[in-house]
């Protein structure tokens, strides 16, 4: 009964260090899941902070760049308004010219024109002058009047030609003035309308880059938020994934700390129930022994090791069930027994706790303990096999 309750109190102690063992180790793994789980939210805010600053900072670059595209696009507007109104005053101002030099061509000619008449129409009331000087000379005798007709008449057709010549000179004067000054005025209408068009394509062009410049910086502000929200939202669900992880992990180590305590307590409770029943059976029976010499024998209850020269004693104690006397060394280490042996009346089972089955052997369990235990004549010559 002694060694029963010693089997028993080393059995409690055994299942008491497996429960603290597996909650130390469950402990343990739900330390490590909550560092792990505060590690993969640190890091997926980090990941969303980069992500938020990422995104406004190329928000930025694209309103900065949207902003020199329209500035740009204005500045060439205007330069291009502006070549356009100086080409235009450039137009009217040759077409002014242009007129002006025509009007004055025309006026020119007009004035030689009437000279050119004059001088004719004089010449030819000169030449009836004279040819009536001649034949008023020629008629002098017959009769002064008729000589004097005839030289007024000429004197008042030259003064005639030359008073038209002296008009239609005039009339060209002031048709090519009128002319210069017509082609001057529309060269003028037409570089003003000219101007005017600059002036508005231009207008045109400053007011779409403008537009343009806009659009770039409002879709440049609209694609940085859109990059620090979609930051915020990867962030949050880094967070979110590692937190899950970090609980996951903790719950699995909890859930594994207490399978391992649960586990040695079973292990405690069956060692303690094992020496009970094992110190019971040799209350009820005793121990028996016998001597044995030789050089190799099974390992097991049914026999111990011994070196030439050597003799030991194998009992039917605990000690015998692994060699010699690790059975508490092994025990004292936390590590199960793999085969129990179990009595009835005279005869003997091994069961592996791995199968939870008798082992199979030749001969077959269960076994005589008179073999062993009663020094009886061996019924089998031939080594027992497993």
């Amino acid at each position: 009964m002694a060694m029963g309750q010693a089997l028993a109190e080393k059995g409690m102690d055994m299942g008491k260090g497996f429960a603290e063992r597996g909650m130390a180790v469950g402990k343990g793994f739900a330390e490590r899941g909550m560092d792990m789980g505060k590690g993969f939210a640190e890091r997926g805010m980090d990941m969303g902070k980069g992500f938020a600053e990422r995104g406004m900072d190329m928000g930025k670059g694209f309103a900065e760049r949207g902003m020199n595209m329209g500035k740009g696009f204005a500045e060439r507007g205007m330069a291009v308004g502006k070549g356009f109104a100086e080409r235009g005053m450039d137009m009217g101002k040759g077409f002014a010219e242009r007129g002006m030099d025509m009007g004055k061509g025309f006026a020119e000619r007009g004035m030689d024109m009437g000279k050119g008449f004059a001088e004719r129409g004089m010449a030819v009331g000169k030449g009836f002058a004279e040819r009536g000087m001649a034949v008023g000379k020629g008629f002098a005798e017959r009769g002064m009047d008729m000589g004097k007709g005839f030289a007024e008449r000429g004197m008042d057709m030259g003064k005639g030609f030359a008073e038209r010549g002296m008009d239609m000179g005039k009339g060209f004067a002031e048709r090519g003035m009128n002319m210069g000054k017509g082609f001057a005025e529309r060269g003028m209408a037409v570089g003003k309308g000219f101007a005017e068009r600059g002036m508005d394509m231009g207008k045109g062009f400053a007011e779409r880059g403008m537009d343009m410049g806009k659009g770039f910086a409002e879709r440049g502000m609209d694609m940085g938020k859109g990059f620090a929200e979609r930051g915020m939202d990867m962030g949050k669900g880094f967070a979110e994934r590692g937190m899950d992880m970090g609980k996951g992990f903790a719950e699995r180590g909890m859930d594994m700390g207490k399978g391992f305590a649960e586990r040695g307590m079973d292990m405690g409770k069956g060692f303690a129930e094992r020496g009970m029943d094992l110190g019971r059976k040799l209350a009820e029976g005793g121990t028996c022994a016998r001597r044995m010499t030789g050089t190799k024998t099974e390992t097991g209850i049914e026999g111990g090791i011994t070196r030439t020269g050597e003799e030991m004693y194998t009992t039917m104690t605990p000690d015998t069930t692994l060699r010699g006397g690790a059975y508490w060394e092994f025990v004292n280490k936390g590590q199960p027994v793999q085969s129990v042996y179990f009595f009835k009346g005279d005869k003997y089972y091994r069961v592996d706790l791995k199968t939870k089955k008798v082992d199979p052997a030749s001969p077959p369990y269960p076994r005589s303990i008179s073999k062993y235990c009663l020094s009886c004549p061996e019924k089998h010559l031939g080594a027992e096999k497993k």
